[in-house]
């Protein structure tokens, strides 16, 4: 074995370790720890080399007609165009502290693996941000989810119309763990630290939000912890938005005109 080839060999050992010490990692739940589940982790480095050149194919939202917008106040629910970009305005809205994926992040990354995504952020240092924002949607209920990491509080929090995970909130919050951890390793070359990291659900989410346009809804729980801390911004949902669904859908509709949520 030449001194090259000794030199790639170890470099592949000590990366495939790395992945090892990853995925044993753990991670606090409801003050109960517990351990990131085995979701084809070395599958999708072994299975998607070809996710590099992936596009995502949405509209683009800066082409949303006035009619378009005026439709949605006639009770359409948002459309994904419409979606992305909100997030964009969240990021906006203060970028050295926020960032917000668009739409196909989750999906991407969960159904094909961190190959798949891992150029989506090579411009970007999401460790340097206060606060992450990123969609979920489920196809088989057809509902938007918000996933929002925390980096003061060392939080990653779930929040749908249902309340509680219903939806598989917390497999949602352990990939985006995992998605953490890899992201870190591979930007840093360290380990990310999920010492007194914990999940949270959105079981304050009052029963009246359960008839929203879950994308409205996603939206709207973007913007309040985005401009709010958690605390503050759970006790909004509890009381001043519920039965509110119009009146937000023309708030978030006139922050897309002006392009601001300010």
């Amino acid at each position: 074995m030449s001194v090259h080839q000794m030199i790639i060999s170890k470099e592949v050992r000590f990366v495939l370790l790395s992945f090892r010490q990853i995925l044993l990692d753990g991670v606090v739940c409801s003050s109960t720890a517990v351990s990131v589940e085995n979701l084809e982790d070395m599958e999708m480095y072994r299975n998607e080399r070809s996710g590099d050149n992936y596009h995502s194919d949405w509209n683009d939202p800066n082409n949303e007609s006035e009619k378009s917008l005026q439709d949605l106040l006639n009770g359409c629910c948002l459309p994904e165009s419409i979606l992305n970009k909100y997030m964009e305005l969240i990021t906006n809205y203060s970028p050295n502290t926020l960032y917000a994926f668009n739409t196909h992040f989750f999906t991407a990354f969960s159904d094909h693996g961190y190959s798949r995504v891992h150029r989506w952020t090579k411009n970007v240092d999401i460790f340097s941000k206060e606060k992450l924002f990123i969609p979920v949607y489920f196809k088989s209920t057809r509902m938007w989810s918000l996933i929002n990491v925390n980096f003061k509080e060392k939080s990653i929090r779930y929040y749908d119309i249902i309340g509680s995970g219903y939806h598989g909130g917390n497999r949602c919050q352990q990939l985006i763990l995992k998605y953490l951890k890899l992201e870190y390793f591979m930007r840093k070359r360290k380990f990310f630290c999920v010492n007194r990291w914990s999940y949270v659900s959105s079981d304050f989410i009052h029963h009246g939000y359960n008839f929203w346009d879950s994308g409205l809804f996603m939206c709207l729980a973007a913007y309040e912890f985005a401009k709010k801390g958690s605390k503050s911004a759970a006790r909004t949902f509890c009381s001043e938005y519920i039965g509110g669904q119009e009146k937000i859908k023309k708030m978030l509709i006139s922050h897309i005109k002006k392009n601001s949520i300010l």
